[in-house]
């Protein structure tokens, strides 16, 4: 546990020395968001997200959406990838200023974050490729993945940290790769529909 603490406040220290912001962690509650709704959001992104996406043989036609995005930690890992586009959905608009200026210090270009709630975005037929970290409550997830199933076809969704994986068997998505990493479980699901 000490090891884990020194370790991140190295992490904070280094990005605030780079001018950007990925690891300190802004409580919900700060946000003047729906606790019970929104979830303490910590940056997912580094060597455990990339050893997952780097299963899943990414082309550089394929587009991601990081769907509760909060300060872009996993969109930055993404950028490790070819993805065409990578994406971010986030409602606190907070949360979108502080990434858009990591988007703007890392020079990341084929970027953008939409400021609105997850239920409301129009635009997962865009994606074949959608990550979440637990960023919301089990409504929110349900309502989230049925728009999705709406308007993509075919599409995996990755699923780190699935605290309701189940539901989303119980939606027809089907579980086909789960990757034991340091700090948590993360999966893939496929829409099987034809």
């Amino acid at each position: 546990m000490l090891k884990h603490r020194i370790i991140h406040r190295i992490k904070l220290v280094l990005e605030k020395l780079r001018g950007i912001e990925f690891s300190k962690i802004t409580p919900v509650s700060e946000l003047g968001l729906d606790p019970k709704k929104v979830f303490h959001g910590s940056s997912s992104g580094g060597r455990e997200l990339k050893t997952v996406i780097s299963r899943l043989n990414i082309k550089d036609t394929d587009r991601i959406l990081d769907i509760g995005s909060g300060k872009g930690g996993a969109i930055n890992t993404f950028y490790t990838f070819p993805f065409e586009r990578i994406d971010g959905v986030e409602i606190s608009k907070e949360l979108v200023n502080i990434t858009n200026n990591n988007i703007k210090k890392l020079n990341l270009k084929k970027t953008q974050i939409f400021c609105l709630n997850a239920c409301e975005f129009s635009q997962y037929g865009s994606y074949n490729f959608f990550y979440l970290y637990n960023p919301f409550d089990l409504k929110t997830l349900k309502k989230t993945v049925l728009l999705i199933i709406a308007q993509q076809k075919h599409f995996t969704l990755i699923y780190n940290n699935p605290k309701w994986g189940n539901v989303l068997d119980d939606l027809g998505l089907m579980c086909s790769l789960k990757c034991l990493d340091l700090s948590a479980i993360s999966s893939k699901y496929i829409n099987t529909a034809k």
